[in-house]
């Protein structure tokens, strides 16, 4: 996997995880609503579990947003995480604020 393809595996494994405690999920409870396991979850939230298609589509359907709004808020963080690395690259890039994920419920 190219360099670009595993930071935006990060970037949208941080936004699933930032979207779940937006909505007040634990991970089991995300993870009965994405009818999987609450391990695979927890893997996938820390970038340890590649996320296939059909996993990212129930994770984006059981957080309430779509597989597009998620890579499109992934791409954006690594943006983000790029120009802060040229600017600062003794920080911490866990440590800024992470694009939200519009929901079904959210209009722009």
């Amino acid at each position: 996997m190219d360099t670009h393809c595993m930071r935006l595996q990060v970037a949208i494994a941080r936004l699933i995880r930032t979207h779940r405690l937006e909505l007040g999920l634990p991970q089991s409870n995300l993870a009965k609503r994405a009818r999987t396991h609450r391990p695979l979850i927890a893997r996938a939230e820390n970038g340890a579990h590649e996320l296939m298609l059909r996993t990212l589509l129930r994770y984006a359907e059981a957080l309430g947003c779509s597989v597009t709004d998620l890579v499109r808020a992934g791409n954006q963080l690594c943006a983000l995480e790029e120009v802060q690395r040229a600017q600062h690259p003794d920080a911490d890039p866990r440590q800024q604020n992470v694009p939200r994920c519009r929901t079904k419920r959210e209009t722009w």
